[in-house]
């Protein structure tokens, strides 16, 4: 059993030497696995907002602009985040351990993944391609019939594929299986969450491309979209938990997770045969590299901003941290809504370029807010950075708030698009 536990653990840590060669890696793989909860997080929140409005608008009073923007906006996100995905699985470290962006080496590729990850992040990828299809289609005034039977085609498309991406989680993951994934982590929710909402999008598309009668089809369509739209939600906040855990490779690069082991896990010191003595002295070297890499990266991540490095890898991403990045992820999801429906009031060209123009601004700060938070995770204690990062949590609950009541208090009416007063 001793024996057992130290080779689980070797392996970890021959992992850790192979993708984490250098701070620059581990930075790499820090930052893009953020970019892509993120990106996925804002994307379900404006998947669910027009999905909400839509189900929940029994009178049927909003107009399907609502609907039209928030899954456009969202799925063009869904797709960078799917994009930047494909970037990273690309990128796992081969022999020349270079940066590719577009088109590697398949062959290497191969070589390094496995194919439920290679399957799952290509059908999450062409899927949030597919499905944008129809909501850009929704935008234009007085689309065809063509066009709009189009839309509905590449929606099922995607809906298929989001379902099919998914279940590779799932089965990349081991859930349900000896081995895998269990319910207390965080994969596992993010997995689960990820493959019935495909489903439920899967089912919504499948209900507006076949089902004829309109009452039955809107009434699918919106409920499924809704439910689905909220476990998307959940399956990113479990991926940021997994990000805020060092799992880099959230539900589709297990082998990312598992080689940057905890800095709170024991090593065994008292063997209990003698050919383990080798391997405990290897643990150990590896466990002192593995904490050299981490300090120069959190040191290279918050040296700009004087945090003490030593103090500041003793520190773990707080709960709180991940609370506030959810609100501005909303933040930014309702702010791109208000920012796109301004356009539909009944106003002149002036005040249309100041609505756009002061939604466009707030937009502006909360992505620059998210690029700090990128390599800044932690509250400085140096002074005025300390107070700076406080003030600007309070400024952006703040815009939240006051976004969302505007958003709620001034949706477009179907039949009367006047703002109100």
């Amino acid at each position: 059993q001793g024996l057992s536990r130290m080779d689980s653990k070797m392996i970890r840590s021959e992992n850790f030497e192979k993708y984490y060669k250098t701070p620059q890696r581990y930075h790499f793989f820090f930052t893009i696995s953020y970019w892509v909860a993120t990106m996925f997080l804002v994307g379900s929140y404006l998947f669910t907002i027009a999905a909400g409005v839509s189900w929940f608008d029994t009178q049927k009073k909003v107009g399907s602009s609502v609907n039209a923007w928030g899954n456009s906006i969202g799925g063009t996100l869904f797709t960078v985040a799917c994009y930047i995905a494909y970037v990273q699985m690309i990128n796992l470290p081969d022999k020349t351990d270079t940066i590719c962006w577009v088109w590697p080496s398949w062959p290497s590729v191969f070589e390094r993944v496995h194919w439920d990850s290679f399957v799952g992040t290509m059908s999450y990828f062409l899927g949030a391609s597919l499905f944008n299809v129809g909501p850009y289609v929704s935008i234009c005034s007085h689309p065809s019939e063509g066009w709009k039977m189009a839309g509905k085609i590449t929606g099922f498309m995607g809906g298929v594929l989001f379902w099919v991406g998914g279940t590779c989680e799932v089965l990349h993951n081991r859930l349900f299986r000896q081995g895998g994934a269990t319910i207390t982590e965080p994969v596992w929710w993010t997995a689960m969450c990820n493959c019935i909402g495909g489903f439920l999008f899967f089912l919504g598309t499948y209900a507006d491309l076949f089902i004829q009668e309109k009452e039955t089809r809107e009434a699918i369509l919106d409920s499924t979209f809704f439910v689905g739209s909220i476990l998307f939600v959940l399956g990113s906040l479990g991926m940021m938990l997994m990000w805020r855990s060092d799992d880099f490779g959230l539900g589709l690069l297990s082998q990312l997770n598992t080689a940057l082991v905890r800095r709170d896990v024991a090593v065994d010191l008292a063997p209990r045969h003698s050919h383990e003595g080798f391997l405990v002295k290897v643990q150990r070297k590896a466990a002192e590299v593995r904490e050299s890499l981490k300090a120069s990266a959190v040191s290279f991540r918050s040296s700009f901003i004087g945090l003490d490095s030593v103090a500041a890898q003793e520190r773990g991403f707080s709960m709180r941290g991940v609370f506030f990045l959810n609100t501005y992820c909303w933040l930014l999801a309702v702010a791109s809504m208000n920012m796109a429906l301004s356009v539909y009031w009944d106003e002149d060209a002036m005040h249309h370029v100041i609505d756009v123009a002061t939604h466009f601004v707030v937009l502006c700060v909360v992505w620059v807010v998210l690029v700090i938070h990128s390599s800044v995770t932690r509250v400085p204690d140096m002074q005025p950075f300390r107070c700076v990062m406080f003030a600007t949590r309070g400024l952006m609950m703040l815009a939240a708030v006051v976004q969302s009541m505007s958003f709620f208090m001034e949706l477009p009416d179907k039949q009367n698009h006047h703002r109100r007063r």
